[in-house]
Protein backbone atom coordinates (compact mmCIF):
# COMPACT_ATOMS: atom_id res chain seq x y z
CA UNK A 1 0.00 0.00 0.00
CA UNK A 2 1.30 3.35 -1.05
CA UNK A 3 0.63 6.99 1.04
CA UNK A 4 -2.32 7.58 -1.45
CA UNK A 5 -4.35 5.39 0.65
CA UNK A 6 -4.66 7.40 3.81
CA UNK A 7 -4.22 11.28 2.17
CA UNK A 8 -7.57 13.00 1.16
CA UNK A 9 -8.14 16.10 -0.39
CA UNK A 10 -6.89 19.10 1.51
CA UNK A 11 -10.15 20.90 0.45
CA UNK A 12 -12.86 18.94 1.60
CA UNK A 13 -14.27 18.34 -1.68
CA UNK A 14 -16.23 15.38 -2.85
CA UNK A 15 -14.54 13.82 -5.33
CA UNK A 16 -13.32 9.91 -5.82
CA UNK A 17 -9.68 10.89 -4.44
CA UNK A 18 -11.60 11.17 -0.83
CA UNK A 19 -10.56 8.49 1.33
CA UNK A 20 -14.14 7.45 3.12
CA UNK A 21 -14.19 6.36 6.76
CA UNK A 22 -12.92 3.07 7.84
CA UNK A 23 -16.11 3.28 9.78
CA UNK A 24 -18.33 3.21 5.99
CA UNK A 25 -17.47 -0.94 5.38
CA UNK A 26 -19.40 -0.59 2.48
CA UNK A 27 -17.82 2.50 0.53
CA UNK A 28 -13.99 2.19 2.40
CA UNK A 29 -13.71 -1.24 1.01
CA UNK A 30 -13.97 -0.81 -2.67
CA UNK A 31 -12.58 2.31 -2.38
CA UNK A 32 -8.99 0.73 -0.71
CA UNK A 33 -9.23 -2.17 -3.10
CA UNK A 34 -8.83 -0.22 -5.70
CA UNK A 35 -6.14 2.04 -4.16
CA UNK A 36 -4.51 -1.19 -3.56
CA UNK A 37 -5.03 -2.27 -7.79
CA UNK A 38 -7.05 -5.76 -6.72
CA UNK A 39 -7.26 -6.94 -10.13
CA UNK A 40 -10.90 -7.93 -9.72
CA UNK A 41 -13.94 -5.62 -8.91
CA UNK A 42 -14.91 -6.00 -4.71
CA UNK A 43 -18.90 -4.68 -4.01
CA UNK A 44 -20.38 -4.82 -0.58
CA UNK A 45 -23.86 -5.28 0.01
CA UNK A 46 -25.34 -4.95 2.94
CA UNK A 47 -28.05 -6.67 5.14
CA UNK A 48 -29.81 -5.63 8.48
CA UNK A 49 -29.34 -8.70 11.02
CA UNK A 50 -32.30 -8.82 11.95
CA UNK A 51 -33.61 -9.81 7.80
CA UNK A 52 -31.03 -12.15 8.19
CA UNK A 53 -32.00 -14.13 10.93
CA UNK A 54 -35.39 -13.77 10.11
CA UNK A 55 -36.52 -17.52 8.57
CA UNK A 56 -38.07 -17.01 4.81
CA UNK A 57 -41.34 -18.64 3.48
CA UNK A 58 -40.87 -19.83 -0.11
CA UNK A 59 -43.91 -20.19 -1.89
CA UNK A 60 -44.21 -20.87 -5.45
CA UNK A 61 -44.61 -17.62 -6.57
CA UNK A 62 -41.22 -15.54 -4.76
CA UNK A 63 -39.31 -16.07 -7.99
CA UNK A 64 -41.85 -14.07 -9.16
CA UNK A 65 -41.88 -11.39 -6.15
CA UNK A 66 -38.08 -11.49 -6.31
CA UNK A 67 -37.88 -10.39 -10.32
CA UNK A 68 -40.66 -7.96 -9.43
CA UNK A 69 -38.34 -6.51 -6.91
CA UNK A 70 -35.70 -6.25 -8.45
CA UNK A 71 -37.22 -4.64 -11.81
CA UNK A 72 -39.03 -2.06 -9.29
CA UNK A 73 -35.19 -0.71 -7.75
CA UNK A 74 -33.47 1.87 -9.01
CA UNK A 75 -30.49 1.38 -11.57
CA UNK A 76 -26.21 1.82 -10.36
CA UNK A 77 -24.83 4.41 -12.46
CA UNK A 78 -21.83 2.37 -14.22
CA UNK A 79 -19.36 5.15 -13.73
CA UNK A 80 -19.82 4.61 -9.98
CA UNK A 81 -19.97 0.72 -11.05
CA UNK A 82 -16.44 0.66 -12.60
CA UNK A 83 -15.29 2.37 -9.70
CA UNK A 84 -16.66 0.42 -6.87
CA UNK A 85 -18.72 2.88 -4.77
CA UNK A 86 -21.61 1.44 -4.99
CA UNK A 87 -23.26 2.43 -1.56
CA UNK A 88 -25.16 -0.12 0.50
CA UNK A 89 -28.91 1.26 -0.33
CA UNK A 90 -28.61 0.87 -3.97
CA UNK A 91 -26.37 -1.62 -4.52
CA UNK A 92 -28.24 -4.24 -6.87
CA UNK A 93 -27.33 -7.83 -7.48
CA UNK A 94 -28.37 -9.07 -11.10
CA UNK A 95 -28.09 -12.05 -13.01
CA UNK A 96 -25.32 -10.98 -15.23
CA UNK A 97 -23.19 -9.70 -12.25
CA UNK A 98 -23.12 -12.76 -10.15
CA UNK A 99 -21.88 -14.84 -13.43
CA UNK A 100 -18.93 -11.93 -14.15
CA UNK A 101 -16.18 -14.04 -13.18
CA UNK A 102 -14.55 -9.74 -12.18
CA UNK A 103 -16.67 -9.19 -9.69
CA UNK A 104 -16.11 -10.43 -5.58
CA UNK A 105 -19.22 -10.12 -3.82
CA UNK A 106 -18.73 -9.46 -0.17
CA UNK A 107 -22.11 -9.36 2.17
CA UNK A 108 -21.58 -6.98 5.10
CA UNK A 109 -24.60 -8.07 8.25
CA UNK A 110 -25.12 -5.45 10.71
CA UNK A 111 -27.36 -5.82 13.85
CA UNK A 112 -30.08 -3.43 14.70
CA UNK A 113 -27.63 -0.68 16.11
CA UNK A 114 -26.00 -0.79 13.37
CA UNK A 115 -22.72 -2.16 14.17
CA UNK A 116 -21.03 -4.14 11.88
CA UNK A 117 -21.14 -8.31 12.97
CA UNK A 118 -20.13 -10.23 9.90
CA UNK A 119 -18.55 -10.34 6.56
CA UNK A 120 -19.14 -13.18 4.26
CA UNK A 121 -17.71 -13.82 0.74
CA UNK A 122 -19.74 -16.70 -1.00
CA UNK A 123 -19.70 -18.42 -4.28
CA UNK A 124 -16.70 -17.05 -5.65
CA UNK A 125 -15.87 -18.20 -9.07
CA UNK A 126 -12.29 -17.25 -9.38
CA UNK A 127 -9.29 -17.41 -7.07
CA UNK A 128 -9.42 -14.83 -4.42
CA UNK A 129 -6.64 -11.96 -3.93
CA UNK A 130 -4.80 -11.99 -1.05
CA UNK A 131 -5.09 -7.82 -1.43
CA UNK A 132 -8.99 -8.52 -0.43
CA UNK A 133 -8.46 -9.60 3.24
CA UNK A 134 -5.37 -7.33 3.48
CA UNK A 135 -8.13 -4.48 2.88
CA UNK A 136 -10.60 -6.27 5.48
CA UNK A 137 -7.86 -6.42 7.70
CA UNK A 138 -7.55 -2.43 7.62
CA UNK A 139 -11.07 -2.10 8.73
CA UNK A 140 -10.96 -4.64 11.28
CA UNK A 141 -9.51 -2.36 14.45
CA UNK A 142 -12.45 -0.25 13.45
CA UNK A 143 -15.50 -2.74 14.33
CA UNK A 144 -15.33 -4.04 17.71
CA UNK A 145 -18.38 -5.80 16.70
CA UNK A 146 -17.05 -7.70 13.67
CA UNK A 147 -17.29 -11.07 15.41
CA UNK A 148 -17.63 -13.00 12.29
CA UNK A 149 -15.69 -14.21 9.53
CA UNK A 150 -17.24 -16.81 6.27
CA UNK A 151 -15.33 -17.25 3.12
CA UNK A 152 -17.93 -20.59 1.53
CA UNK A 153 -17.38 -21.87 -1.89
CA UNK A 154 -14.46 -19.37 -2.59
CA UNK A 155 -11.30 -20.54 -4.23
CA UNK A 156 -8.43 -19.91 -1.66
CA UNK A 157 -5.08 -20.84 -1.69
CA UNK A 158 -2.29 -21.13 1.21
CA UNK A 159 -1.58 -17.06 1.15
CA UNK A 160 -5.05 -16.12 1.39
CA UNK A 161 -5.10 -18.28 4.53
CA UNK A 162 -2.30 -16.89 5.67
CA UNK A 163 -3.41 -13.78 5.50
CA UNK A 164 -6.79 -14.23 7.45
CA UNK A 165 -4.56 -15.97 10.09
CA UNK A 166 -2.34 -12.37 10.15
CA UNK A 167 -5.85 -10.84 10.70
CA UNK A 168 -7.04 -12.77 13.71
CA UNK A 169 -4.71 -11.76 16.78
CA UNK A 170 -5.84 -8.30 16.59
CA UNK A 171 -9.16 -8.52 15.87
CA UNK A 172 -12.50 -9.85 18.10
CA UNK A 173 -13.36 -12.63 15.36
CA UNK A 174 -14.39 -15.36 17.43
CA UNK A 175 -16.06 -17.51 14.40
CA UNK A 176 -14.28 -18.58 11.50
CA UNK A 177 -16.27 -20.07 8.65
CA UNK A 178 -14.42 -22.00 5.55
CA UNK A 179 -16.35 -24.47 4.45
CA UNK A 180 -16.37 -25.73 0.70
CA UNK A 181 -13.34 -23.81 0.24
CA UNK A 182 -10.46 -26.35 -1.04
CA UNK A 183 -6.70 -24.88 -0.70
CA UNK A 184 -4.19 -27.86 -1.71
CA UNK A 185 -1.82 -27.33 0.88
CA UNK A 186 -3.91 -27.94 3.35
CA UNK A 187 -2.48 -25.21 5.68
CA UNK A 188 -5.88 -24.81 7.71
CA UNK A 189 -3.62 -24.67 10.97
CA UNK A 190 -2.20 -21.16 10.81
CA UNK A 191 -5.05 -19.92 11.56
CA UNK A 192 -4.35 -21.87 14.58
CA UNK A 193 -0.54 -20.58 15.28
CA UNK A 194 -1.09 -16.96 17.25
CA UNK A 195 -2.92 -16.23 20.12
CA UNK A 196 -6.51 -15.03 19.54
CA UNK A 197 -10.65 -15.14 20.58
CA UNK A 198 -11.79 -17.85 17.85
CA UNK A 199 -13.73 -19.91 19.69
CA UNK A 200 -15.62 -21.78 16.50
CA UNK A 201 -13.58 -23.02 13.58
CA UNK A 202 -15.73 -24.32 10.81
CA UNK A 203 -13.65 -25.96 7.72
CA UNK A 204 -16.76 -28.65 6.13
CA UNK A 205 -15.72 -30.32 2.88
CA UNK A 206 -12.04 -29.20 2.56
CA UNK A 207 -11.20 -32.40 2.04
CA UNK A 208 -9.10 -32.66 4.65
CA UNK A 209 -6.66 -35.84 5.02
CA UNK A 210 -4.90 -37.23 8.11
CA UNK A 211 -1.82 -35.51 7.55
CA UNK A 212 -3.35 -31.99 7.94
CA UNK A 213 -5.38 -33.30 10.83
CA UNK A 214 -2.27 -34.43 12.66
CA UNK A 215 -1.69 -30.42 11.69
CA UNK A 216 -4.62 -29.04 13.49
CA UNK A 217 -4.27 -31.08 16.33
CA UNK A 218 -1.40 -30.15 17.23
CA UNK A 219 -2.22 -26.55 17.46
CA UNK A 220 -4.73 -28.02 20.17
CA UNK A 221 -2.47 -29.48 22.29
CA UNK A 222 -1.79 -27.99 25.92
CA UNK A 223 -0.16 -24.72 26.62
CA UNK A 224 -0.45 -23.61 22.69
CA UNK A 225 -1.62 -20.14 21.45
CA UNK A 226 -5.14 -21.66 20.11
CA UNK A 227 -5.81 -24.57 22.77
CA UNK A 228 -7.02 -21.95 25.20
CA UNK A 229 -9.92 -20.42 23.05
CA UNK A 230 -11.05 -22.63 20.50
CA UNK A 231 -14.56 -24.63 21.48
CA UNK A 232 -16.01 -26.06 18.49
CA UNK A 233 -14.10 -27.74 15.59
CA UNK A 234 -16.06 -28.88 12.87
CA UNK A 235 -14.26 -31.15 10.43
CA UNK A 236 -17.43 -33.05 8.95
CA UNK A 237 -17.52 -34.28 5.22
CA UNK A 238 -13.47 -34.31 4.93
CA UNK A 239 -11.22 -37.29 4.18
CA UNK A 240 -10.32 -38.25 7.86
CA UNK A 241 -9.47 -41.77 8.99
CA UNK A 242 -8.61 -43.57 12.33
CA UNK A 243 -4.99 -41.92 11.85
CA UNK A 244 -6.43 -38.72 12.24
CA UNK A 245 -8.70 -39.43 14.68
CA UNK A 246 -5.64 -41.19 17.12
CA UNK A 247 -4.04 -37.57 16.49
CA UNK A 248 -7.21 -35.85 18.17
CA UNK A 249 -7.94 -38.83 20.60
CA UNK A 250 -3.88 -37.98 21.61
CA UNK A 251 -4.74 -34.28 21.79
CA UNK A 252 -8.14 -35.08 24.16
CA UNK A 253 -5.78 -36.19 27.17
CA UNK A 254 -4.29 -32.66 27.63
CA UNK A 255 -6.81 -30.15 26.10
CA UNK A 256 -9.65 -29.14 28.45
CA UNK A 257 -11.43 -26.27 26.36
CA UNK A 258 -12.60 -27.93 23.28
CA UNK A 259 -16.26 -28.62 23.73
CA UNK A 260 -17.40 -30.01 20.37
CA UNK A 261 -15.78 -31.92 18.10
CA UNK A 262 -17.21 -32.66 14.74
CA UNK A 263 -16.58 -35.58 12.74
CA UNK A 264 -19.53 -36.22 10.53
CA UNK A 265 -19.09 -37.81 7.28
CA UNK A 266 -15.83 -38.93 7.29
CA UNK A 267 -14.01 -43.04 7.22
CA UNK A 268 -13.50 -43.59 11.12
CA UNK A 269 -14.08 -46.80 12.37
CA UNK A 270 -14.31 -48.18 15.57
CA UNK A 271 -10.66 -47.94 16.31
CA UNK A 272 -10.52 -44.82 15.53
CA UNK A 273 -13.43 -43.77 17.56
CA UNK A 274 -11.79 -46.20 20.36
CA UNK A 275 -8.77 -43.66 20.22
CA UNK A 276 -11.00 -40.46 21.03
CA UNK A 277 -12.87 -42.45 24.21
CA UNK A 278 -10.09 -43.78 25.96
CA UNK A 279 -9.37 -40.39 26.65
CA UNK A 280 -12.77 -39.41 27.88
CA UNK A 281 -12.35 -41.86 30.68
CA UNK A 282 -9.54 -42.78 33.08
CA UNK A 283 -6.37 -43.48 31.91
CA UNK A 284 -2.50 -43.83 33.08
CA UNK A 285 0.19 -40.95 32.66
CA UNK A 286 2.77 -41.86 30.97
CA UNK A 287 6.74 -40.96 31.87
CA UNK A 288 6.96 -38.03 29.59
CA UNK A 289 3.02 -36.55 30.96
CA UNK A 290 4.62 -37.05 34.73
CA UNK A 291 7.71 -35.00 34.19
CA UNK A 292 5.66 -32.50 32.20
CA UNK A 293 3.33 -32.01 34.89
CA UNK A 294 6.14 -31.77 37.97
CA UNK A 295 7.63 -29.14 35.63
CA UNK A 296 4.77 -27.20 35.10
CA UNK A 297 4.32 -27.20 38.89
CA UNK A 298 7.93 -26.11 39.68
CA UNK A 299 7.95 -23.64 37.15
CA UNK A 300 4.59 -22.24 38.81
CA UNK A 301 5.45 -22.18 42.11
CA UNK A 302 8.57 -20.79 41.29
CA UNK A 303 6.72 -17.62 39.69
CA UNK A 304 4.49 -17.33 41.96
CA UNK A 305 7.63 -16.95 44.94
CA UNK A 306 8.88 -14.60 42.59
CA UNK A 307 5.61 -12.24 42.11
CA UNK A 308 4.42 -13.04 45.98
CA UNK A 309 8.48 -11.40 47.44
CA UNK A 310 7.37 -8.80 44.40
CA UNK A 311 3.89 -8.18 45.90
CA UNK A 312 5.68 -8.25 49.74
CA UNK A 313 7.54 -5.77 49.24
CA UNK A 314 4.92 -3.20 47.66
CA UNK A 315 2.46 -3.63 50.49
CA UNK A 316 5.33 -3.38 52.99
CA UNK A 317 6.22 -0.39 51.20
CA UNK A 318 2.77 1.34 51.24
CA UNK A 319 2.29 0.16 55.24
CA UNK A 320 6.17 1.48 56.14
CA UNK A 321 4.67 5.36 56.90
CA UNK A 322 1.58 3.42 59.67
CA UNK A 323 4.05 0.76 60.83
CA UNK A 324 6.87 3.60 61.71
CA UNK A 325 4.08 5.43 63.55
CA UNK A 326 3.10 2.62 66.14
CA UNK A 327 6.50 1.88 66.58
CA UNK A 328 7.24 5.45 67.91
CA UNK A 329 4.89 5.36 70.00
CA UNK A 330 5.54 2.18 71.82
CA UNK A 331 9.30 3.27 71.91
CA UNK A 332 9.21 5.08 75.28
CA UNK A 333 7.43 2.78 77.06
CA UNK A 334 9.77 0.26 79.78
CA UNK A 335 6.77 -1.44 81.02
CA UNK A 336 6.25 -5.10 79.66
CA UNK A 337 2.52 -5.37 79.11
CA UNK A 338 3.58 -2.63 76.43
CA UNK A 339 6.56 -4.16 75.00
CA UNK A 340 4.30 -7.63 74.67
CA UNK A 341 1.50 -5.13 72.92
CA UNK A 342 4.22 -4.00 70.95
CA UNK A 343 5.49 -7.41 69.19
CA UNK A 344 1.79 -8.95 69.25
CA UNK A 345 0.66 -5.97 67.43
CA UNK A 346 3.54 -5.76 64.69
CA UNK A 347 2.46 -10.33 64.29
CA UNK A 348 -0.70 -8.53 63.50
CA UNK A 349 0.85 -6.39 60.87
CA UNK A 350 3.08 -8.62 59.55
CA UNK A 351 0.64 -11.53 59.28
CA UNK A 352 -2.25 -8.97 57.77
CA UNK A 353 0.68 -8.04 54.74
CA UNK A 354 1.63 -11.70 53.96
CA UNK A 355 -2.41 -12.32 53.51
CA UNK A 356 -2.47 -8.94 51.34
CA UNK A 357 0.56 -10.18 49.62
CA UNK A 358 -1.19 -13.86 48.90
CA UNK A 359 -4.15 -12.41 47.59
CA UNK A 360 -2.33 -9.76 44.79
CA UNK A 361 -0.42 -13.00 43.93
CA UNK A 362 -3.45 -15.42 43.07
CA UNK A 363 -5.14 -12.33 41.50
CA UNK A 364 -1.95 -11.72 39.64
CA UNK A 365 -0.74 -15.53 38.65
CA UNK A 366 -4.70 -17.42 39.10
CA UNK A 367 -4.59 -20.74 40.36
CA UNK A 368 -2.15 -23.46 38.55
CA UNK A 369 -3.84 -24.38 34.91
CA UNK A 370 -2.71 -27.95 34.46
CA UNK A 371 -5.10 -31.10 32.78
CA UNK A 372 -3.48 -33.49 35.32
CA UNK A 373 -3.63 -31.22 38.35
CA UNK A 374 -4.73 -32.71 41.62
CA UNK A 375 -8.33 -32.13 41.25
CA UNK A 376 -7.49 -34.36 37.79
CA UNK A 377 -5.79 -37.12 39.00
CA UNK A 378 -6.07 -40.16 41.03
CA UNK A 379 -3.34 -42.46 42.89
CA UNK A 380 -3.88 -45.86 42.31
CA UNK A 381 -1.36 -48.90 42.88
CA UNK A 382 1.38 -45.96 43.77
CA UNK A 383 0.56 -44.62 39.72
CA UNK A 384 -0.68 -41.75 38.79
CA UNK A 385 -4.01 -41.92 36.73
CA UNK A 386 -5.98 -39.23 34.93
CA UNK A 387 -9.58 -38.99 35.17
CA UNK A 388 -10.03 -38.22 31.92
CA UNK A 389 -11.46 -35.49 29.60
CA UNK A 390 -14.35 -34.39 31.23
CA UNK A 391 -14.49 -30.83 29.17
CA UNK A 392 -15.76 -31.94 25.77
CA UNK A 393 -19.51 -32.93 25.75
CA UNK A 394 -20.68 -32.90 22.74
CA UNK A 395 -19.15 -35.50 20.17
CA UNK A 396 -20.40 -36.05 16.23
CA UNK A 397 -19.51 -39.27 14.48
CA UNK A 398 -22.49 -39.43 12.03
CA UNK A 399 -22.29 -41.15 8.82
CA UNK A 400 -18.82 -43.04 9.61
CA UNK A 401 -17.92 -46.69 9.09
CA UNK A 402 -18.56 -47.56 12.86
CA UNK A 403 -20.35 -50.93 14.05
CA UNK A 404 -21.90 -52.31 16.95
CA UNK A 405 -18.71 -52.93 18.87
CA UNK A 406 -18.35 -49.51 19.18
CA UNK A 407 -21.55 -49.22 21.65
CA UNK A 408 -20.53 -50.94 24.67
CA UNK A 409 -17.66 -48.92 24.88
CA UNK A 410 -19.59 -46.19 24.36
CA UNK A 411 -21.92 -47.41 27.56
CA UNK A 412 -18.54 -47.85 29.70
CA UNK A 413 -17.52 -43.98 29.28
CA UNK A 414 -20.62 -42.96 29.82
CA UNK A 415 -21.25 -44.85 33.25
CA UNK A 416 -17.84 -44.29 34.22
CA UNK A 417 -18.65 -40.35 34.22
CA UNK A 418 -21.45 -40.39 35.62
CA UNK A 419 -20.15 -42.20 38.29
CA UNK A 420 -17.89 -39.16 38.73
CA UNK A 421 -18.42 -35.95 40.52
CA UNK A 422 -18.49 -33.58 38.48
CA UNK A 423 -19.54 -29.39 38.42
CA UNK A 424 -20.50 -26.98 35.95
CA UNK A 425 -17.29 -26.84 34.03
CA UNK A 426 -16.67 -30.39 33.78
CA UNK A 427 -19.85 -32.10 32.05
CA UNK A 428 -18.44 -34.88 30.69
CA UNK A 429 -20.56 -36.16 27.48
CA UNK A 430 -24.31 -34.96 27.14
CA UNK A 431 -24.65 -35.21 23.42
CA UNK A 432 -23.12 -38.23 21.34
CA UNK A 433 -24.27 -38.56 17.58
CA UNK A 434 -24.29 -41.41 16.16
CA UNK A 435 -26.85 -40.96 13.08
CA UNK A 436 -25.66 -43.15 9.50
CA UNK A 437 -23.29 -45.79 10.66
CA UNK A 438 -23.99 -49.36 10.55
CA UNK A 439 -25.76 -50.14 14.15
CA UNK A 440 -29.04 -51.53 14.78
CA UNK A 441 -31.95 -49.60 14.73
CA UNK A 442 -33.17 -50.78 18.18
CA UNK A 443 -30.72 -52.76 20.74
CA UNK A 444 -30.45 -52.37 24.48
CA UNK A 445 -27.03 -50.85 24.40
CA UNK A 446 -28.46 -47.76 22.05
CA UNK A 447 -31.41 -47.28 24.66
CA UNK A 448 -28.90 -47.61 28.08
CA UNK A 449 -26.61 -44.80 26.02
CA UNK A 450 -29.56 -42.35 25.38
CA UNK A 451 -30.68 -43.08 28.69
CA UNK A 452 -27.08 -41.89 30.36
CA UNK A 453 -27.04 -39.03 27.89
CA UNK A 454 -30.66 -37.80 29.13
CA UNK A 455 -29.40 -38.20 32.71
CA UNK A 456 -26.78 -36.20 31.71
CA UNK A 457 -28.49 -33.48 30.27
CA UNK A 458 -30.61 -33.39 33.31
CA UNK A 459 -27.62 -33.29 35.92
CA UNK A 460 -26.55 -30.17 34.33
CA UNK A 461 -29.99 -28.50 34.01
CA UNK A 462 -30.32 -29.17 37.29
CA UNK A 463 -26.61 -27.97 38.85
CA UNK A 464 -27.02 -24.53 36.64
CA UNK A 465 -30.56 -23.79 38.22
CA UNK A 466 -30.07 -25.14 41.89
CA UNK A 467 -27.66 -24.08 44.41
CA UNK A 468 -26.65 -25.71 47.81
CA UNK A 469 -27.75 -29.24 46.51
CA UNK A 470 -24.96 -32.03 47.48
CA UNK A 471 -22.75 -33.38 45.51
CA UNK A 472 -22.17 -36.60 44.13
CA UNK A 473 -19.09 -38.33 45.87
CA UNK A 474 -16.75 -39.76 43.80
CA UNK A 475 -15.26 -43.64 44.89
CA UNK A 476 -11.63 -42.63 44.45
CA UNK A 477 -10.43 -42.06 47.77
CA UNK A 478 -6.33 -41.19 46.82
CA UNK A 479 -5.79 -38.23 45.13
CA UNK A 480 -2.48 -36.93 43.21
Amino acid sequence: MGSSIFSGDSKGKESFSDRPSPLDFDNFIPWLCIEMQVPHLVTVKKKNQEKYVRTERRTSSSRCKSMRSLSMKPKVDEESTKRGLTSASNTVVTRSSLVDSSIVPITAYYDPHGHLTEIAITVCSFPLHRKVIQAINVCVPFHSFLTKLVIRKGCLDYLLVYEVGKLLPHSNLTDVCLDDSYVPEGNYYVLLDQASDIRYLSLNRCKINDAVCKEIASRLDFERPAEKSLMVLDLGSNKITDVGAKYFGEVLRRNRHLLHLNFQGNRITDTGLGFILKSLCEFPLTSDEIIDKKRRKYEYLRRKNEVYEHCLEEVTRMQKPEKSLHSHSLHGSRHAKFKKTKKSMSNLVEESLAGMAEKMTLELLGPLNDPFDDDGCIIKDNYIYSTGNLKLCSLNVAYNNIEFPSLPRILEVLKYQFRLEKNPSRTGLVRLVLAGNYLPDFCSELDSIQMYLKDARASQIAMGALTGHPKRKTSHKHKA
